[in-house]
């Protein structure tokens, strides 16, 4: 196994940096002295947090490190005793206070990135995100799968990377629903990372099961016909507006007694894009249905207990739920335009 050196891999980071930013300036006595006074200062830094290490490559590279240090302060203070001054003196307290500023940037980063992912649902992964970064990894992903049952499985595969400052900040992840039984139906999505507003684990699974949500007033629902160049899924936006009342489209079905709470709590289920289950009474008789949010055609959605969608098409046919193929046709209602929704790259 690779051996991690974070030493070796902290000093490329400034080495890079040193060479981006040394394009834009001339190569003047004066910047090459700002440079090189900026160079020690981070590689006193660099020595002095890992100065403890008991990793063997790390302190070999510390060694070298402590060496190029000398060098740089030869170049910048070529008296002696001012050399010495600074070393013994001056040095340690910029040190100290730069590690300082550091130790807290470090903490306030891990606080984001531990709250960013609980909100996100993928609390379980940030111990190995500590990890990762401890390791001086800049780049990385972390997997995690879900099985929701004997055969629907969610992949998730969490990227970061250095924000530039020394932190690590979330990309976004790749979201893939499995369906062990229809393996052609298989779908996976990028969702990129967005600190206000962004798509959760859950979301993600609702909206890849073709299945709408409502984030601050607005619907979307992935376009399975229609990719990015990326090869992600565009998201359509439905702006309903007040005549999409889904506590009005509840009344209108047989459902079995339900307060006000309880239809609210439902209507926050249809809302979050889940399929939600409810209770019909059909004719003295209480029937399992299941029904989504439709907001494409200001609708809901209805399934019966085998998960077979009921619909206009039905009603031909003999089933005990003719009822509520009539309920269904009732419910549907066309858009207002011929294109309600607008795709969101």
């Amino acid at each position: 196994m690779m051996d991690n050196n974070r030493v070796e891999m902290e000093v490329g980071k400034w080495l890079e940096i040193e060479a981006r930013i040394g394009k834009l300036f001339s190569n003047s006595s004066t910047s090459n002295r700002a440079m090189l006074t900026q160079k020690l200062r981070q590689y006193n830094l660099i020595a002095d947090r890992y100065r403890t290490t008991a990793n063997a490559s790390e302190r070999y590279t510390l060694a070298i490190l402590t060496q190029e240090r000398r060098n740089i302060e030869k170049q910048l203070y070529p008296n002696f005793l001012l050399r010495m001054f600074r070393r013994l003196l001056i040095a340690p307290v910029l040190t100290s206070n730069t590690a300082r500023t550091a130790v807290k940037a470090r903490e306030l980063n891990t606080d984001v990135l531990k709250e960013d992912l609980r909100r996100m649902g993928f609390s379980d992964i940030f111990e190995k995100v500590q990890e990762k970064i401890n390791q001086g990894h800049n780049q990385f992903s972390i997997p995690i799968s879900i099985f929701l049952d004997d055969r629907i499985r969610m992949d998730y595969k969490v990227s970061f990377a250095g924000d530039g400052n020394g932190g690590h900040q979330i990309k976004g992840f790749d979201a893939t629903l499995n369906d062990q039984r229809k393996p052609s139906d298989n779908k996976m999505q990028f969702f990129e990372h967005k600190r206000s507003n962004g798509i959760d684990a859950v979301q993600a699974y609702h909206l890849l099961c073709g299945r709408s949500l409502e984030r601050e007033g607005i619907w979307c629902q992935l376009d399975f016909n229609d990719r990015d160049e990326k090869g992600n899924y565009l998201l359509k936006d439905y702006r309903t507006g007040p005549e999409y009342d889904l506590m009005e489209k509840l009344k209108q079905l047989p459902l079995k007694n339900m307060d006000v709470d309880e239809k609210q709590k439902l209507i926050g289920g249809l809302k979050a894009g889940e399929r939600k289950e409810v209770t019909f009474v059909l004719d003295g008789h209480e029937k399992r249905i299941y029904i989504e949010a439709n907001p494409q055609f200001r609708s809901l959605t209805i399934y019966d207990e085998h998960s077979k969608k009921i619909s206009m098409n039905n009603q031909g046919k003999s089933h005990d739920l003719s009822v509520v193929y009539r309920m269904a046709n009732n419910l549907e209602e066309k858009p207002q335009s011929k294109r309600t929704g607008k795709k969101i790259l």
